[in-house]
């Protein structure tokens, strides 16, 4: 779903499929960095997840031609100084999206002149005169005839940077150009704010003086790793009632704006609640937010609405991630029981932008490990979770008990190492009451993903799906198998010899094993699921023959 709806030039957008934020109070950031002598500020976004929304934010807060209502109240900006700049300069937003391989840079630089000088006619049509193919002079003239300083937005600014850089002649003119710019500017004082939005990390960095390049950049990278906080201007989209009035309409639901209300305390009418719009638009559309206690309220009302099975692993990795396990991706790719459905492939894409969302919030960490597979990459969870665990405890019961219940994996590695299939019972006989307290029934997460949720990513331990039996790989040195049966409502006698004969009528089995033929412990696992009962498991160990 890609939706853009534009209004008069006012940011009112909606273009992240899955990822979308409120980034407001981001604006205080940009604005500090001005205070701080940066006029000229680069922004990246990797993957394209929301710069180009934000620089129209950004375009919009500033432009004195917006609509105060889109900008509503102080609390968009806590800084009332900052807030009083709201509407106060003349801006001009620039794309470069059409910027290709094939575009001269006489060319290029003849259009941006062009339409700088059309931009300018169509705001101050009283003016009569403009000088031509000059387009420090344009801007400077802008100012002059507006009297406010001006707010220059630069939208996949690295279209330019990626074409210039072919040629050191087109490079070096293409620095010259903004090297006129600053230089002019510090002179005459008429630019407040000039952002560039990228999707390469660094690539405005390339925009150096071209005769004393030692002097570093001229844009200050606002994403830089080096400045303090910088993680949190990554990759995040705004979305205001008007964009979900408008999306409500279009997909012909039948909410109306009393179903929507005020999500993040911004904008008139509010952000939207998941849930609400879970069941009208679609299914794994996902809405979180940059402030803590709202982020652990989104947790909270995605598992409500059984849409927890498509973040993480589930609801499961939710909690393995509360309680600051490292999350291996590469798991949810490889070897999640979901393989045979058709939604793998956009739940292993959605799963890493959700986790890059709680990388930028400073949720978690990531760390690649030196491996000669270069896909394996990890989550680690920093401090900051921490905050979150605690607002769990505090306000939500369910994720307080399955918080409880997914602590209890070391003990299920042990036990399973011992043979020993009770815990395992007993975890996931818990998880399934649970699910039935507070959810009821509404999660879309299986017994054989739980089964995989619970036992996946052990320290030296593989776990492989084979049909309704989970392969547990012994990966420390010495070759070993152990195999989880798991059925649910299953014939027990046939469960068992279907189980025990597994090595012998099985070649697939077989091949899998690598022709094992030493001692393979087997752990079945029978589930009594019916409406109306308590979730109860019967539970043999035996040996494959």
């Amino acid at each position: 779903m890609l939706i853009d709806v534009t209004q008069d030039n006012l940011y009112i957008s909606l273009c992240s499929r899955n990822l979308r934020v409120d980034k407001t109070s981001y604006i205080e950031v940009v604005d500090e960095a001005v205070a701080d002598g940066h006029n000229f500020i680069s922004l990246c976004a990797p993957a394209g997840l929301g710069v180009s929304t934000f620089a129209d934010m950004i375009g919009a807060f500033y432009d004195q031609r917006t609509d105060p209502a889109v900008f509503w109240g102080s609390d968009i900006v806590n800084k009332q100084d900052i807030f009083k700049k709201r509407g106060s300069f003349t801006v001009l937003t620039f794309d470069f999206t059409d910027v290709n391989a094939t575009t001269s840079y006489n060319t290029f630089i003849t259009d941006l002149s062009t339409q700088t000088a059309q931009a300018i006619k169509s705001m101050y049509p009283e003016v009569k005169k403009l000088p031509r193919y000059d387009w420090v002079a344009l801007l400077r003239g802008l100012y002059a005839e507006s009297g406010k300083k001006l707010v220059l937005i630069f939208k996949n600014f690295d279209r330019v940077q990626r074409f210039v850089t072919r040629s050191s002649e087109f490079l070096n003119a293409w620095r010259r150009l903004w090297v006129s710019l600053i230089e002019a500017d510090r002179r005459d004082g008429f630019i407040y704010l000039s952002l560039a939005g990228t999707h390469i990390p660094g690539i405005a960095d390339m925009l150096v003086h071209p005769e004393h390049p030692e002097a570093g950049p001229l844009f200050y990278n606002l994403s830089s790793e080096k400045q303090t906080g910088s993680s949190r201007m990554f990759g995040w989209c705004g979305i205001t009632y008007e964009e979900m009035t408008t999306v409500l309409k279009a997909s012909l639901s039948e909410l109306d704006s009393d179903e929507l209300y005020d999500w993040c305390g911004h904008y008139d009418g509010g952000l939207v609640k998941p849930s609400t719009l879970f069941t009208s638009i679609e299914a794994k559309d996902l809405f979180i937010t940059s402030v803590v206690s709202n982020a652990v309220w989104f947790i909270r009302d995605s598992l409500n609405s059984g849409n927890g099975a498509y973040l993480l692993c589930g609801d499961i990795g939710i909690a393995r991630l509360l309680n600051g396990e490292v999350v291996n991706t590469r798991e949810i790719s490889r070897f999640d029981p979901r393989n045979n459905t058709r939604y793998t492939g956009e739940i292993y894409s959605y799963t890493r932008r959700f986790l890059q969302i709680l990388y930028a919030e400073g949720l978690v960490s990531l760390v690649t490990r030196d491996d000669s597979r270069l896909d394996v990459a990890e989550l680690v969870n920093t401090e900051i979770v921490m905050a979150v665990s605690d607002e769990v405890n505090a306000h939500d019961d369910y994720l307080r008990e399955l918080c409880g219940l997914v602590s209890r994996r070391e003990q299920i590695q042990l036990a399973l190492e011992n043979v020993d299939a009770s815990v395992l019972a007993d975890v996931l006989c818990g998880y399934l009451k649970l699910q039935k307290k507070y959810l009821s029934g509404s999660s879309r997460v299986t017994v054989w993903q739980a089964v995989y949720d619970f036992i996946s990513d052990f320290d030296n331990y593989e776990v492989i799906p084979f049909g309704n039996v989970f392969v547990i790989r012994e990966t420390g040195g010495s070759e070993s198998y152990t195999v989880i049966a798991v059925a649910v409502n299953a014939d027990e006698n046939e469960l068992l010899d279907v189980t025990l004969n597994l090595r012998i009528n099985s070649a697939s089995f077989r091949n899998l094993i690598h022709g094992y033929t030493g001692r393979i412990n087997a752990m079945i696992y029978n589930f009594s699921l019916a409406n109306g009962s308590e979730p109860a498991v019967s539970v043999k160990t035996t040996m494959l023959a």
